[in-house]
């Protein structure tokens, strides 16, 4: 059984931007980040408080459409998994710096501008701002979803 707490824990223990630990006081986030990511609350207040093996949930994507965990057995590893089938990953990150890709990727999705991405890099502490920039701007006839994989995968 997993707890609010285990999670902000396992949160810290990443080292991760101060943005993120603060979501799970309720604060009010820079860059109306609170729209992003958050603690998944749904899960702690549930009924019947689901078992996910060695993963820990860590962050839900602000809508509770999906939800971010991390194996406690390999602690490189987080796992993305879609609410309505949360046995099933969706993606497996190879590290936070991946996860900070696709998080800045679905920011830029929701018509966020590249001053304000790069704004939103700093605050979240990611380090490639401006591949992504460049991988947002650029044409190609490859599908977005696996263009979209590949970028994560090479970061």
């Amino acid at each position: 059984m997993f707890t609010r707490n285990a999670s902000l824990l396992a949160l810290k223990s990443l080292g991760v931007a101060d943005v993120f630990t603060r979501c799970f006081d309720s604060k009010a986030l820079p860059h109306s980040l609170d729209v992003h990511f958050g603690p998944p609350d749904e899960l702690f207040t549930a009924s019947g408080n689901c078992e996910f093996g060695p993963l820990i949930p860590l962050l839900d994507d602000g809508s509770f459409r999906s939800v971010l965990f991390l194996d406690i057995m390999n602690r490189r590893q987080l796992h993305k998994r879609y609410v309505d089938d949360l046995r099933v990953d969706a993606i497996v990150y190879q590290g936070w710096q991946q996860y900070l890709a696709d998080l800045t990727i679905s920011i830029a999705d929701s018509g966020a501008s590249d001053e304000e991405l790069s704004a939103i890099a700093k605050t979240i502490g990611f380090d490639h701002p401006d591949s992504t920039l460049t991988f947002l701007d650029a044409a190609s006839d490859v599908p977005w979803e696996q263009r979209h994989f590949e970028f994560i995968g090479a970061i």
